[in-house]
């Protein structure tokens, strides 16, 4: 994705700002090492992969680590099954399936009213090595301006990249460089990351906002990553904080087909680009919500032309409150719906 000059000038600015205060550097390093963690597992009817999952993360080489089950409405008795096995796990319940987004942003409000220093995002369907947390932590330590690490990403069943973090991987030109020379190094500074696991400084969310629960599920956490970009943090991910992934879950799409949502998210990810001006998002925009439908047409694929209707008459009225939101992410996210519970932690140390 092409950064914008802004974006790149607002990235040195955050940089030099650090540079200038080794004290501020200092104390980053060492809430790096030891800030209280939260790891949050989003949960919709996935009991099945709970066990591995949870095990693994309570066997984390770390001494520092709180971890969050937030049961997005389950019907298959997950949370009853993670409270009976996992007494020391946490469990936030909603009382519908908010999707990723929103169902994340519950576990996000839970750790920030419990004072932790870092949040990491953890889909169900992973386990991670023991060291995986150390790792991440370390690229912290390593580089205050870093606000965002995703974990080093394999399949579920041996050591080759998940297949979504090989696009992370052939984005970032060091890291390819260094893996044809033998040389590569334990973190790389990126453009994105994955939500699959992804580990955030607690002060990321006091500055950007949370997820936008608008998306339900495609795109969220890539619009969170790039907001971020947009006000200056840095992103990277480990090559040795490791987690393991099945990548195959199905999408609980709440009654919308998945192909929908997929489209859907991609739609609101066009119209709230940070990095282009707005009348060209909104042109942009619109012609997604027309091209797509002329193109089902020509596939005679009448079912998915009802859906993509209606998706798209439900974005366009919509499109207001999307636009105020992306003015209120890019301009003044102090005023953010999120920032009245977000913000009154932010007196104490910034981690």
């Amino acid at each position: 994705m092409r950064q914008s000059s802004w974006g790149i000038i607002a990235g040195d600015l955050h940089r030099k700002r650090i540079g200038r205060n080794p004290l501020s550097s200092l104390i980053n390093t060492a809430d790096a090492l030891s800030g209280k963690v939260a790891v949050i597992v989003l949960c919709f009817n996935e009991r099945k992969w709970l066990e591995k999952c949870l095990t693994s993360v309570l066997a984390t080489n770390d001494d520092n680590f709180v971890v969050y089950l937030v049961d997005n409405a389950s019907s298959d008795g997950s949370a009853e099954f993670v409270r009976g096995a996992f007494p020391q796990v946490k469990i936030v319940s909603n009382s519908a399936n908010l999707g990723f987004a929103g169902g994340n942003n519950e576990g996000v409000r839970a750790a920030v009213s419990d004072g932790c220093d870092f949040l990491v995002l953890l889909n169900p369907d992973t386990w991670v090595e023991p060291d995986w947390l150390t790792e991440l932590r370390a690229v912290f330590a390593a580089d205050p301006a870093i606000s965002v690490v995703t974990a080093m990403i394999k399949n579920y069943e041996n050591d080759r990249f998940d297949q979504n973090f090989i696009q992370i991987l052939q984005t970032t030109p060091k890291f390819v460089q260094d893996a044809w020379d033998g040389t590569i190094q334990p973190w790389y500074e990126t453009w994105t990351g994955s939500g699959a696991a992804l580990m955030t400084r607690r002060s990321f969310y006091e500055s950007v906002g949370v997820i936008d629960p608008e998306f339900f599920i495609y795109f969220e956490e890539i619009d969170l990553l790039r907001r971020g970009r947009y006000h200056g943090h840095k992103i990277a991910f480990s090559t040795r904080g490791v987690i393991h992934h099945y990548n195959r879950l199905e999408t609980p799409n709440s009654g919308r087909p998945v192909k929908m949502r997929f489209e859907r998210g991609y739609m609101i990810y066009t119209l709230k680009d940070q990095f282009s001006p707005l009348p060209k998002c909104i042109i942009k925009f619109l012609l997604e919500v027309v091209s797509r439908p002329v193109g089902a047409i020509f596939r005679g694929e009448w079912g998915r032309l009802l859906k993509l209707l209606r998706v798209g008459a439900e974005l366009v009225v919509k499109s207001p409150w999307i636009i105020w939101r992306r003015h209120l992410e890019m301009h003044n996210p102090a005023r953010l719906p999120e920032m009245a519970w977000l913000r009154p932690n932010s007196d104490r140390q910034d981690a």
